[in-house]
């Protein structure tokens, strides 16, 4: 990522959307065990649960898409910050959000390429608009992709004139996105190993190994409604937010 910073614009623009469009290309290839090609290939492409004994290894975020995603980043971040004209940000930013939008319905419609799983139609409307955005993150897909970023383009194309407390806000998290996300990470961790021991259950339940994904994993039915998991999100947006504050 520190060298590629330093090509061309449209050719940063050129790999990021190459590889957010066809790294479906490479879902047919599939590795299996622990050798040196296999866990390179891991890295690269394809989500692996890597058990060694009493530990476990987890690949999620794989160097393709999200490499693409963070040079589309980057383009888009020299683009802002050029002298094009307030106007001509927000066009662009429109035309990619609502591009983006639209591929995704178009795909997902087709059920076709753009996600591993195919959507289905349920016994209710609801399910079937489940099944509709039920999208693969790991490895994200590109109809993934399609609807995250895209709404993203939208709030940046209307933002840029936001004043006040709101826009206060949102800036002051995006300044240092990387440590709010390693902070977040954290701080929800923490929480979660702490509320562990008001039910009964042992702090090292949360250390993760190859026994949590087990069928007597004691992890199995713990969780929390919707409801309590977006008012806690909230609560650790807000914590962060104060914690980078100045």
């Amino acid at each position: 990522m520190a060298g590629l910073q330093y090509f061309n614009r449209r050719l940063i623009l050129s790999i990021a959307l190459t590889i957010i469009i066809a790294h479906h290309l490479l879902d047919s290839l599939q590795m299996k065990g622990d050798s040196i090609n296999a866990i390179f290939w891991y890295l690269l492409h394809q989500q692996k649960f890597i058990p060694h004994g009493q530990s476990l290894y987890i690949v999620n975020y794989t160097l393709l898409p999200w490499l693409g995603v963070l040079l589309l980043g980057y383009f888009f971040g020299f683009f802002c910050r050029s002298e094009s004209s307030l106007v001509i940000r927000k066009k662009v930013l429109l035309c990619s959000g609502f591009t983006l939008i639209g591929l995704f319905f178009l795909l997902r419609a087709l059920n076709g390429y753009g996600e591993s799983f195919p959507w289905k139609a349920g016994n209710s409307d609801l399910i079937s608009l489940l099944s509709f955005f039920n999208l693969t993150k790991y490895p994200a897909s590109f109809d993934f992709l399609a609807i995250t970023l895209g709404p993203i383009f939208l709030f940046l194309a209307y933002a840029e004139n936001w004043k006040g407390r709101v826009a206060n806000f949102f800036f002051t998290l995006g300044q240092i996105p990387l440590f709010t996300y390693l902070f977040s990470t954290l701080i929800i961790h923490l929480a979660a190993m702490i509320w562990l021991c008001f039910n009964g259950k042992p702090l090292q339940t949360m250390v993760i190994t190859t026994a949590s994904y087990g069928k007597d994993s004691p992890l199995l039915n713990y969780g929390y409604s919707l409801a309590t998991v977006y008012i806690l999100w909230i609560v650790f947006v807000l914590i962060c937010y104060f914690m980078i504050k100045k």
